[in-house]
C-alpha cells in the first residue's frame, strides 16, 4: 500500500463511513484511528478530516510487535468472558434470552463483557 492510498482510503472511505455511522446513530461525527508505524500510514502533516474532528494517531516506534503479543492476551480473554456471559445469559431468564445474537452491536457486546 501507498502513501496516496492510505491518503485516499482515510479520506473518503473511512471520515465517510464514520459520518454516516454518526448520522445514523445521532452520535457526534468524532473518531480517532490507531494505525501502525508502517510506512504507508507515516504522513509529516497532520491526516485528519476537513473538520478536524476525525484523526489518525500513530502507535511509537518499534512497539507493534510488542502491543501484538498483548492484545492477543488480551482479546482471547475478553472473547472468553464475552462467550460466557452470552451463553449464561441465553439460558437462564435473562431477558437477552430473546435477543437475536447476529444483532448485537457494540455497545450491547460492551455491557455483556461488563
Amino acid at each position: 500500500m501507498t502513501r496516496e492510498v492510505f491518503k485516499n482510503w482515510f479520506l473518503n472511505d473511512f471520515v465517510e463511513s464514520v459520518k454516516n455511522f454518526s448520522k445514523k446513530s445521532n452520535v457526534p461525527a468524532t473518531a480517532l484511528l490507531v494505525v501502525d508505524n508502517a510506512p504507508s500510514h507515516i504522513f509529516y502533516d497532520p491526516l485528519e478530516s476537513k473538520d478536524g474532528l476525525i484523526k489518525i494517531v500513530y502507535l511509537l516506534p518499534n512497539t507493534t510487535s510488542v502491543l501484538h503479543l498483548m492484545d492477543q492476551h488480551i482479546l482471547y480473554y475478553m472473547k472468553s468472558k464475552y462467550a460466557k456471559k452470552l451463553y449464561y445469559d441465553m439460558y437462564t431468564d435473562n431477558p437477552m434470552d430473546t435477543i437475536n445474537t447476529k444483532k448485537i452491536n457494540i455497545k450491547e457486546a460492551i455491557f455483556i463483557l461488563n
